[in-house]
């Protein structure tokens, strides 16, 4: 039970520091993680050595939550690794730049300098919430926009593929594909928002689904009452943590927040990226 809490608390804490350090814009400071994350898969391969000793298998969730830790951590160290080289934060000796603090004052659409907690959870805009609670807002409140979504880089975002393919075109005597052209310019955030949005999609059947197991609990727990209940393994399988439906009701909890996020966020991704599509073809 310690090492739960202890390992939940420590992950908290590092998604708190990666939040924090996000939006200070310092990424040299993670390098404190490329020695913890290690640590962190050390102690769970050392914990499925002892599961398996004990005689457990792939059934149990023990099992299948540690092999999860393992992979999840190793991808989230080497994805860290990754960038530090690309960045060349080992070898560089180069200050960060650091964000102008009278600039970000100025600009109120922050989700480009905002942490990815920040950005799943829209938290960059609780500022202009609480402004707005207090008294109506006013144009000037709503600031100016970071330089990315200004008109003169979104088109010449879009320009700089519109031009190639314009001169291809000429080449095969035929007319260029505006459509070619929103498809190679916006194609990964299409295919991100995309697949944000069949996660929130599938993560919604959750509800639906769950149903029949919870009721199954209830006339069961109804069956048995007034019973002695068995004893309980303390290394249940996937089976008997589904059969409950207290846990149920909880990943039913999770599920609808998990769906509400991607939702929100798809919603958001697809307005932001029309909206620059619409600027550029203005400006052009």
């Amino acid at each position: 039970m310690l090492g739960a809490v202890t390992s939940l608390v420590t992950v908290v804490v590092a998604i708190y520091f990666y939040h924090k350090v996000e939006g200070q814009g310092k990424a040299r400071r993670l390098s404190a993680l490329l020695v913890f994350w290690p640590c962190i898969v050390a102690l769970k391969t050392a914990k499925l050595v002892v599961l398996y000793e004990k005689g457990l298998g792939a059934k149990h969730v023990t099992v299948q939550t540690t092999w999860a830790g393992v992979v999840v951590y190793t991808a989230i160290f080497i994805l860290e690794l990754s960038i530090f080289a690309q960045k060349n934060y080992f070898t560089s000796h180069v200050p960060e730049k650091e964000l102008d603090q009278q600039d970000m004052d100025q600009i109120t659409y922050r989700y480009t300098f905002a942490s990815m907690l920040s950005k799943c959870t829209f938290y960059w805009l609780v500022p202009l919430l609480k402004l707005g609670s207090r008294r109506p807002l006013e144009l000037e409140d709503l600031g100016y926009l970071p330089e990315k979504h200004m008109n003169e880089n979104q088109y010449a975002r879009f320009n700089k593929v519109f031009s190639k393919e314009k001169a291809k075109a000429e080449q095969k005597g035929r007319q260029v594909s505006l459509w070619c052209c929103y498809l190679k310019t916006y194609w990964k955030t299409a295919m991100t928002g995309g697949l944000i949005k069949v996660i929130g999609d599938v993560v919604g059947l959750v509800g639906p689904l769950s149903i029949s197991l919870i009721l199954e609990f209830v006339e069961e727990k109804t069956a048995k009452d007034g019973v002695l209940d068995e004893p309980v393994d303390p290394y249940p399988t996937a089976g008997e943590i589904l059969s409950n439906g207290y846990i149920i009701s909880v990943v039913i909890l999770v599920a609808t927040f998990m769906q509400s996020t991607c939702s929100n966020n798809f919603n958001h991704m697809a307005i932001m990226e029309s909206v620059h599509v619409r600027s550029a073809l203005q400006v052009a």
